[in-house]
């Protein structure tokens, strides 16, 4: 009866099956341990006020976000959502940072990942369409939140595919006026890849497909660059390094010339008549020949 065993041993075919045990069983256990992690976060209480918010009144206010406005020919203005619902994006970052915390992100190979995406749609599909099928015949959600959630399903639909998750996006499209949906669905079908490009290195752990930037046009409106906090006429002593202000008029950047002039220090209103930034350089030359007494020593 311990023939087998002995063969096993006598052709070294024992040593080959405790490597590959080594190397298939850390794989299985990490495929393991990141689906448990997916049924930590992706549950019905981390889910509850977004769920909750599909019934429409006051609740709805928890999906009110920041809408990119297009101008479309013959149509006028129409705005289509930007940004992934705050709850959903809090619960993928909590996965990306179990994983990270765990010190296993950077082993998750592409076919771990893959399976890692089919549980994570198919958890979110199972919670997301079981209330949008509980609410299918009393949908009282505003065109502009329906239009939000059908954003966040898109979206979740491109990171991690799943059949699941594209009939939970038919679902909700059927709430909306078929004209609006043939209307937005080229902008939505934009901000979602602009989306994904933008936060694939914050979910690189969970996604098993990338966006190339070069795929996704910008639109003018991300193209414009703008100061975030407001700053008051302050000259500074020695000129700063030139800012990216766009949106900066010519008087404030010339607000200078309200100084005293003085000839040790960067006079504004040569600035106007200079193309070239006064330079440290120039400015030793200055004190070097007034103070130190130049050409008369």
């Amino acid at each position: 009866m311990f023939t087998p065993m002995c063969q096993c041993l006598s052709s070294g075919n024992l040593s080959n099956y405790v490597e590959r045990a080594s190397e298939v069983l850390p794989k299985v256990q990490r495929q393991d341990f990141c689906e448990v992690v997916v049924d930590e976060y992706v549950t019905a209480s981390n889910f509850a006020d977004y769920l909750e918010a599909f019934e429409g009144g006051m609740y709805a206010l928890r999906l009110v976000m920041e809408f990119q406005t297009v101008e479309l020919p013959d149509v006028g203005e129409v705005t289509v959502p930007i940004a992934l619902s705050p709850p959903l994006q809090s619960v993928l970052f909590d996965i990306s940072s179990r994983l990270a915390d765990a010190s296993i992100s950077h082993l998750l190979t592409k076919k771990i990942r893959k399976r890692l995406d089919d549980h994570v749609s198919t958890r979110m599909a199972e919670l997301i369409g079981n209330r949008v099928e509980e609410l299918k015949d009393a949908w009282h959600l505003p065109t502009r939140s329906t239009l939000q959630v059908l954003f966040d399903c898109q979206l979740l639909s491109v990171m991690f595919p799943s059949e699941n998750m594209r009939s939970v996006c038919t679902a909700i499209e059927s709430h909306l006026d078929p004209f609006d949906v043939s209307l937005l669905s080229p902008l939505l079908a934009n901000n979602v890849k602009l989306v994904y490009t933008r936060t694939q290195v914050l979910f690189s752990c969970l996604v098993a497909d990338t966006f190339s930037n070069k795929e996704v046009q910008l639109p003018q409106s991300f193209s414009k660059i703008q100061d975030l906090a407001v700053h008051i006429e302050q000259p500074s002593r020695i000129p700063m390094v030139p800012r990216l202000d766009r949106t900066m008029s010519g008087d404030k950047k010339n607000g200078g010339s309200r100084l005293k002039n003085n000839k040790y220090l960067a006079n504004p209103s040569q600035q106007g008549s200079s193309k070239s930034t006064p330079s440290l350089s120039a400015f030793y030359d200055r004190i070097s020949s007034s103070w130190f007494g130049g050409a008369n020593n």
